[in-house]
């Protein structure tokens, strides 16, 4: 062996070596398989953590009146559904009361997102059916200073635009200067002021095809 292969093979192995002292087999990306709550219809999640425990918000489950419900874990493997009361009790509802503007017979709540705001409260942005029009969806917001609500709606959706074929599935994100994100139908995206309370869109005048990001 060549001296300069030699001095290439002992700095690889060397790098290797720091590679695997600094990312220990133990502190890897792991797989879970199978339910991890049990088997329980948990829809469209998603995930925060607030303190030690990690927290999951899901769509409703069909012929149940529970609106959004909520699973916690300490571990992020050991998932149970939150219950009022204790394991014994009713499933938690985290929107229990919903705005006048969804459809009330079939309100169709879906793909919660839950934020933290920066004074440390929390903002839930949902899809549901538009009593305006029982065809569509539009996206709504609500807040709560606890993290397991339960969440108060704001009285008006954050965007409906019915011509454009409502809107649904927000997903939150903060950012230096603007938070938050819904899926309308094509044409402008929507974009919300860098308020504390990340609930008031306007217009950003963007476009583009197939759908365009809604940041709320």
């Amino acid at each position: 062996m060549h001296l300069s292969s030699f001095i290439s093979s002992l700095l690889l192995t060397t790098s290797l070596h720091r590679l695997s002292t600094a990312f220990p087999t133990s502190k890897r990306a792991t797989t879970v398989s199978g339910p991890l709550i049990g088997g329980a219809n948990f829809p469209d999640p998603c995930i925060i953590k607030a303190g030690a425990t990690w927290y999951s918000f899901a769509t409703r489950t069909r012929g149940s009146s529970v609106h959004v419900q909520v699973a916690s874990s300490s571990d992020f493997q050991t998932w149970s559904i939150v219950r009022d009361g204790g394991d014994g009790g009713t499933q938690r509802d985290a929107l229990p009361d919903l705005p006048d503007w969804v459809y009330g017979p079939s309100s169709n709540v879906w793909a919660p997102d839950v934020n933290e705001l920066d004074d440390g409260s929390y903002v839930m942005y949902f899809s549901a059916t538009t009593a305006a029009d029982t065809s569509k969806h539009c996206v709504g917001a609500a807040t709560s200073r606890d993290i397991l609500g339960p969440y108060t709606a704001l009285p008006t959706p954050l965007f409906c635009d019915l011509a454009r074929g409502g809107a649904i599935d927000a997903s939150g994100f903060k950012d230096w200067a603007e938070k938050g994100g819904a899926w309308p139908s094509p044409s402008e995206s929507t974009t919300a002021d860098s308020g504390a309370d990340a609930t008031s869109p306007e217009d950003s005048g963007g476009g583009g095809r197939g759908g365009d990001r809604s940041v709320v």
